[in-house]
């Protein structure tokens, strides 16, 4: 890995360890998802059975993701086009999730939190790892 790299290994790492975060709701207690929510000011956690399993499984490709990126950090040279792309889907996503959250009505800090800092760490691996490389 060169220099010019060492931003991009950060940022990834950085995507990397935050999302791998994610496992703890995997086996969380579903006790513990209701008061989170509710602490969230998202009222009252739904009691519907696809609810805590979209909770779940959506936590569980977060940390997936999460460990993708940390392998990705390891040899950029190696998977600098695999983060190229990666980085164009997580824009895209990021817009997608923005136009989710809105549809749901969830609170504008969620939607900042979530599609915003999607576009920008998607924005950030494609600026980091240039196309002419």
């Amino acid at each position: 890995m060169n220099n010019r790299d060492k931003p991009l290994k950060i940022v990834l790492q950085i995507l990397g360890w935050t999302t791998l975060l994610a496992l703890g709701a995997v086996v969380m207690p579903r006790s513990w998802m209701a008061s989170t929510h509710e602490w969230l000011g998202l009222g009252e956690f739904p009691a519907a059975p696809i609810v805590e399993n979209l909770a779940r499984s959506v936590s569980a490709f977060y940390a997936i993701f999460g460990a993708v990126c940390l392998v990705l950090a390891l040899d950029i040279e190696r998977y600098r086009p695999l983060i190229r792309f990666l980085g164009a889907l997580l824009v895209m996503f990021g817009v997608a999730l923005i136009g989710i959250d809105l549809a749901a009505g969830m609170p504008p800090w969620w939607t900042a939190s979530e599609g915003l800092s999607t576009i920008v760490f998607g924005a950030l691996m494609l600026a980091l790892s240039p196309w002419n490389k």
